[in-house]
């Protein structure tokens, strides 16, 4: 019986050719895919980067725009501060005029608001939020951090000093930026959202939002995220980094010295890289059919390389299991390496096979041993003569070995060996069929005859001294050819019955099939 096999040549040589192929197409996939990251992570930056460039030169000039119109508004402001209702159809004038503010206001060198376009009915009220205590102090053309108005808004104030006619500070004129809600920079920037997630928002220089998609972000501090910390610094650029939502982003700053504000445009990392997934899809996708093939090929030259090799191992393992010589398989090796293990091949079965044909003997007893007893039963059931096959087994041969070790047991052995072998008559064969059981090949004896020999070798063993210093018994089972069986097995098996049965009976006697 052929022993159970394992991993074949042809199996190992396309699970190598496989790993090889998956591991060549793996590397390739990881080299393209983060090649093609990096220009688009740089491609996406650089997008990116013009568009704060742009809309920082956009939002430059539309504040340069803002503080002209106040400029030149400036001085005929001045000459009416004195007359609320000239001052207030001024305001409405600008106002109409200039759609970049949500409203105009006039206020007092103390800080009191004189008009105020659209008019609200809050004047000469006294002001004393941020933005205006800026607007007094610093006396210049100047663009506020955001603050919250006396109505509760989120307000960014554009304000233009006032000079009287001896050139005295008088007050300034300002144009306001409701942050919250339709203002001159959601309109300006609001265009630059895209459907993938790119978007623009705008901070002051405190780190503050003055304009994002998501209104409800406005006025939110952000100072933390590393692109505003820059920003803050006066400083522009592009980098990937995690905004303070906790995503990763590809952000591109631009600073605006007039106002010192910063504009970011920024892209999703996950979208910008959406491109290099799909092609890492298309990859697979085309590369499957060439995949395929290469399974194909490979398995086709395995086979052609494996088949030789793969009969040549069945011919010498059936070879060395069998007793009969095996034909030399059918098959030209094509390559030299089968050819020379061909040759060698068969040269060392035919040479093995000689010695196992000549190793016929048991070293231990010099009787024959078991291959040699099943060629001989095979034999004389060929040639039809008629033998009495009688099975012996020494008797408790396990204690001698557990009490006296196995050394003893071996003398037993022997000694047993020798007493069959000089007890039976000439022409019949004595065998050691394994361990502590031997075969015995009696010729021309009918079932009485057979008995009576077997027996009496029994009980004069029984009535011997042995080198273990005590008598050894058998007991064995008898069967006759052709009386109880016409094959080597059947008598094997009911003499192997028999012998198991003198064993229940009680040992140190013989039994004959019946």
């Amino acid at each position: 019986m052929f022993a159970k096999k394992g991993v074949t040549l042809r199996t190992a040589i396309v699970g190598l050719v496989l790993l090889c192929v998956i591991m060549l197409f793996g590397i390739s996939v990881i080299v393209v895919y983060h090649a093609n990251k990096k220009r688009l992570v740089e491609e996406n930056l650089n997008i990116n980067r013009v568009y704060a460039e742009k809309l920082a030169d956009t939002t430059s000039q539309l504040f340069q725009g803002m503080q002209q119109t106040l400029g030149l508004m400036a001085p005929e402001i001045s000459l009416v501060l004195a007359d609320p209702k000239p001052l207030a159809e001024k305001l409405e004038i600008i106002l109409k005029a200039n759609q970049n503010f949500n409203s105009i206001l006039a206020v007092s060198a103390e800080g009191k608001l004189l008009a105020s376009a659209p008019d609200q009915g809050i004047a000469d009220i006294q002001l004393n939020s941020s933005g205006v205590n800026d607007a007094l102090r610093e006396k210049r053309f100047l663009i506020s951090n955001p603050y919250q108005g006396i109505t509760g808004r989120l307000i960014l104030l554009v304000s233009e000093p006032l000079w009287d006619k001896q050139g005295k500070y008088a007050g300034f004129l300002a144009g306001t930026i409701y942050l919250e809600q339709d203002n001159v920079l959601e309109r300006n920037l609001g265009t630059h959202f895209y459907k993938d997630g790119s978007y623009v928002y705008v901070v002051d220089s405190q780190g503050s939002i003055l304009y994002h998609p998501d209104r409800n972000r406005i006025g939110e501090k952000v100072n933390a995220n590393q692109v505003v910390q820059f920003l803050m610094q006066g400083s522009e650029g592009s980098l990937q980094l995690t905004n303070t939502l906790g995503e990763e982003m590809l952000a591109s700053f631009s600073y605006i010295p007039l106002s010192r504000w910063g504009i970011i445009s920024q892209t999703p990392l996950q979208i910008a890289l959406q491109p290099n997934q799909e092609m890492v899809r298309m990859m697979i996708k085309y590369a499957c059919p060439f995949f395929l093939l290469i399974l194909l090929l490979s398995v086709f030259w395995a086979h052609q390389i494996a088949v030789p090799l793969q009969r040549l191992a069945e011919y010498t393992e059936k070879s060395l299991d069998e007793e009969d010589e095996c034909p030399f398989p059918e098959f030209r090796p094509w390559y030299y390496e089968a050819k020379q293990l061909a040759k060698t091949s068969r040269l060392t079965v035919e040479h093995l096979l000689e010695r196992k044909n000549e190793s016929l003997t048991d070293p231990l007893t010099g009787l024959y041993n078991r291959r040699a007893a099943d060629k001989l039963i095979r034999e004389w059931t060929e040639q039809g003569k008629p033998f009495a096959l009688a099975l012996i087994d020494a008797d408790r041969f396990k204690r001698i070995n557990d009490q006296l070790g196995h050394q003893a047991g071996d003398e037993a052995l022997r000694f047993l060996a020798n007493f069959l072998k000089e007890n039976v008559r000439e022409g019949d064969l004595c065998c050691r069929y394994g361990g502590e059981e031997f075969l015995l090949l009696l010729a021309g004896l009918e079932g009485k005859d057979a008995w009576e020999i077997v027996d009496d070798i029994r009980s004069k063993l029984s009535r011997t001294s042995s080198p273990i210093g005590q008598p050894l018994t058998i007991s064995g089972g008898i069967t006759l050819f052709p009386a109880h069986g016409d094959t080597p097995e059947a008598l094997i098996h009911l003499a192997d019955k028999s012998l198991y049965q003198a064993k229940e009976a009680g040992r140190n006697r013989t039994l004959l099939y019946c």
